[in-house]
């Protein structure tokens, strides 16, 4: 009868040993499985930030072929900065107001707004 219960012992242990096995390896395979999935959403985000960057990069191309023409120099030297060729005459208009410089207030330090609070 002890060598029975001996063998229903093992086979007990045996099978929770199985188990306690299994989990470990399901919770494993789980795991894996979970950050695999992220990082294919993070490749997904970085091809899209890629893409964005590829399309910026042809646009800044672009807008630097522009900028290189002479025309394009011609028209930001004429509209920026008011040049303009030899022999051209400039005609101004007297019905447009000149731009008036902004009102630049000078702020008081801290302590005299403090001063000025308490009296």
């Amino acid at each position: 009868m002890s060598s029975r219960v001996i063998v229903s012992y093992g086979k007990k242990i045996l099978v929770i040993a199985i188990c306690i096995a299994l989990l470990i390896l399901v919770k494993n395979i789980s795991s894996s499985i979970f950050s695999t999935h992220e990082r294919s959403q993070i490749l997904k985000e970085l091809q899209g930030e890629l893409s964005y960057k590829k399309e910026q990069e042809v646009l800044l191309t672009q807008k630097l072929s522009i900028a290189k023409t002479d025309a394009f120099v011609e028209n930001e030297a004429r509209s920026k900065l008011g040049l303009v060729r030899e022999g051209e005459k400039i005609v101004v208009d007297e019905k447009i107001k000149p731009v008036s410089s902004p009102i630049v207030e000078v702020e008081s330090p801290n302590w005299q707004k403090w001063l000025n609070l308490f009296r």
